[in-house]
């Protein structure tokens, strides 16, 4: 359990590593993976589970809102953070990525929750083979792209206002 934990961290290390030395690919990474996912998942063909979908389909549709309602709340404690931040985020030129990286997130849990809606009806038979790699390229676009804001958010209230 010790070595899983530390290769863990490890990797974490890594990632973030990663994440600094690039931020072009930190813009693009929540649609690279969303891709790859949702072309593996039609080249494999797919499918939802059939005894179980409409359950699945509402909690992605839960799912997809609760992110949307963090998403909201986020947005709303970045307008709240210390002038002094705020100004140092504007001139960096880092606000604009904050603030698409926050609209890609919320974009994202919409439309899971959206493609999820649209599962509950009956789907025409060309579309049902592309559905479930749309619908998986959805769930996981929104869910790396919360993840890549709310890290963002939490790195933001973690700075000291006084050190500013």
């Amino acid at each position: 359990m010790e070595l899983l934990v530390r290769c863990l961290l490890h990797l974490e290390a890594i990632w973030s590593d990663l994440m600094q030395r690039s931020l072009s690919f930190e813009r693009i990474y929540p649609i690279l993976l969303a891709a790859s996912s949702a072309i593996a998942a039609w080249l494999l063909d797919f499918a939802l589970p059939t005894d179980a979908t409409k359950e699945l389909l509402a909690a992605t549709i839960s799912f997809g809102a609760i992110l949307a309602g963090f998403i909201g709340t986020a947005k709303s404690i970045l307008m709240a953070l210390p002038a002094a931040l705020l100004t140092k985020l504007r001139t960096s030129t880092y606000m604009d990525d904050l603030a698409g990286y926050l609209s890609t997130a919320l974009t994202g849990s919409l439309i899971t929750s959206a493609l999820s809606v649209v599962g509950f009806f009956s789907l025409p038979e060309f579309f049902k083979h592309w559905y479930p790699a749309l619908w998986l390229g959805s769930l996981v676009y929104a869910g790396i792209s919360f993840w890549r804001a709310s890290r963002i958010m939490v790195l933001l209230l973690k700075i000291d206002p006084s050190k500013i």
